[in-house]
């Protein structure tokens, strides 16, 4: 076990040379946490369900788990409590090992990172957990004899340049990339976020409490709800608080000044809810960019400031802005952003050596910039372009949408391009609404073609839709009802001057029966798997058309619902019958019959 100290004034020069420099010497110590040694008794590290929590008391388990935990090389957090995490993370520091902290706990994850990592002691903190051989971390700080008053309650000290944890990207692309964080970057990069936000002139300079609704294991929870109080000298809630009454509760256990970390998706919970919250001095969100509606709504409504963080896995946190104030985001103190080719590099500051961004930015000065949206997210139909942050703010910002996203176009294997899908959670809207609303917000384009109502989106615990997830809900788009396939909907839009409208007819143009025919192949191909209760993808075979009949033109510019609903065969037959129907204003324009061959 390796153990580094330093004398405290060496800490505070290291800070005031950053602070004029922008430097960070990778050879000097930070402390575990900001407290004199002689206030160790009366310094409040964090609030367990109102029961305060002192420097003393957590120093004690930092030592008594560090000396009990297995020996290995990695340590897999998977601990729920946010005081266990914390504990878990300083006593790896102590032992001089490796934090592992997940993006999430799935089977699927825990391979991933056995594959990757070698040596792996998972460490979890309640029974129910799931996994198997598992250290259970209450039980290593049960040990009496070693909680006793002669355990080290001195405050360690630990070189810049040692490995913090590593920590994992969100995984929205499919898979999840580690990212080594050095407990030097980790120390500066909060201690500028306090110094922005203002954290000590909250209440008049009494500690902060701070309550996180997004979990410590990422990177955004990791930085906001433990680094930030523990080198501020501010405390934190070790509640992992998700549902507004449980936030309330929170909160109310906790004194004033009290700040809230969050993100849109729980802020927005927040909003809806029917729950009195005490004050709140000041809220905090991050992991997607957040609407100046709602964040005005959120302002108003607990009487308090919103500000938006940014940043990434890989550089921590960047720059700040308040939404309701500026669209502009402002950089951390000696942060510089760069452009290289169509390429934004950020480094400078705790980020150090300059790291590739994966968002479209547009530099607008020295200190600031627009964000567009992930570098991955950008569309591009008929020559338009936009990206899909851009298009869920919009949806997200109509009035009775509780949830929307919208997903990228993919080729189908027979070539025809399909178009945005977008998938609406909303207890007051129908599909029709919300279109012809996006109709006043977007350009035509980029309309859903389908929009598709659910009862709810698959989000994780930091309000993020991960790429197997969104699989997940595509297969799982219709409902069944005692075993019988139920019929699927899905609100078709036809572009206002359609290209296939052209010569047909002049002066009178109408959507050709072929093209109709096209996107009703196209409807089923995407609800295949729903249609035929079959998780395999609709294969290359053939398929016919055994009838159809035209009952009313569609126009362009008009909204079509296409009914599809299997109406003969078996799924393990080769042979599947699927009868549609497309209707406009609640009449029929096409209805028919496809014949599909395995």
């Amino acid at each position: 076990m390796r153990l580094h100290r330093s004398e405290p004034y060496q800490i505070e020069r290291t800070f005031d040379l950053f602070a004029v420099t922008g430097q960070l010497d990778m050879t000097t110590v930070f402390p575990l946490i900001a407290c004199a040694p002689d206030a160790i008794d009366t310094h409040v590290v964090a609030y367990r369900k109102g029961v305060v929590i002192t420097a003393r008391e957590f120093l004690r388990d930092v030592h008594t788990l560090a000396k009990n935990l297995p020996p290995a090389k990695h340590y897999l957090n998977i601990c729920a409590d946010r005081y266990h995490i914390t504990l878990l993370l300083m006593a790896v520091m102590l032992r001089d090992a490796r934090s592992l902290l997940p993006p999430n706990t799935t089977a699927e994850t825990l391979q991933q990172l056995k594959q990757q990592f070698s040596d792996i002691c998972v460490l979890v903190d309640h029974h129910d957990s799931g996994f198997e051989n598992a250290a259970f971390l209450p039980e290593l700080l049960g040990v009496t004899n070693d909680r006793a008053d002669n355990c080290p309650t001195s405050i360690p000290h630990f070189p810049a340049e040692q490995i913090a944890a590593v920590l994992f990207t969100s995984g929205s692309t499919g898979y999840h990339v580690p990212n080594q964080r050095t407990w030097g970057a980790l120390c500066q990069g909060v201690r500028a976020e306090s110094q922005v936000l203002g954290l000590s002139a909250l209440g008049g300079g009494a500690p902060v409490v701070i309550l996180g609704t997004v979990p410590a294991q990422h990177s955004y929870g990791l930085e906001s709800t433990v680094m930030l109080p523990m080198q501020t000298g501010q405390a934190f809630s070790t509640d992992h608080s998700f549902y507004p009454a449980d936030v309330a509760l929170s909160l109310a256990r906790m004194p004033r000044p009290r700040v809230l970390v969050t993100t849109p998706f729980h802020l927005r919970l927040l909003l809806e809810s029917k729950e009195r919250f005490p004050e709140i001095d000041l809220i905090i969100s991050a992991t997607a960019p957040l609407s100046p509606l709602l964040a005005q709504g959120a302002e108003q409504q607990f009487r308090t400031i919103v500000c938006e963080i940014y940043g990434c896995t890989e550089a921590g946190p960047v720059a700040t802005r308040r939404t309701t104030s500026s669209d502009l985001w402002t950089l951390f103190p000696h942060v510089e952003l760069s452009n290289r080719g169509s390429e934004t590099w950020v480094g400078g500051g705790h980020v150090g050596d300059a790291r590739r961004l994966h968002d479209e930015i547009e530099i607008c000065g020295d200190n600031t910039f627009r964000l567009f949206g992930r570098t991955g997210d950008m569309i591009n139909i008929v020559g338009k372009r936009t990206s899909l942050a851009h298009l869920n703010f919009h949806l997200n910002s109509i009035a009775g949408v509780d949830d929307g996203l919208f997903m990228a176009p993919q080729e189908c294997s027979d070539g025809i391009s399909a178009r945005l899908t977008a998938f609406v959670v909303s207890r007051s809207l129908t599909a029709e609404r919300i279109l012809a609303s996006l109709r006043d917000r977007i350009d035509p384009a980029f309309l859903p073609r389908p929009l598709h109502m659910v009862d709810s989106l698959p989000r994780n615990a930091t309000g993020k839709i991960i790429a197997q997830d969104i699989r997940q809900l595509i297969a799982s788009r219709s409902t069944f009802v005692s075993g019988r396939k139920c019929k699927i909907e899905i609100l078709h839009s036809y572009l206002s001057n359609h290209k296939a409208t052209e010569g047909h007819f002049v002066g009178c143009p109408i959507i050709p029966g072929v093209t109709i025919l096209v996107d009703v192949v196209q409807a089923i191909r995407a609800n295949w798997s729903s249609l035929t209760a079959n998780e395999k993808p609709m294969n290359r075979g053939g398929y016919k058309l055994r009838q159809a009949k035209f009952l009313r033109p569609v126009v362009p510019g008009e909204d079509m619902t296409i009914s599809l609903t299997p109406t003969d065969g078996t799924p393990d037959k080769p042979q599947m019958v699927i009868t549609f129907e497309c209707t406009v204003s609640g009449t029929i324009a096409a209805k028919g019959i496809f014949e599909f061959h395995g």
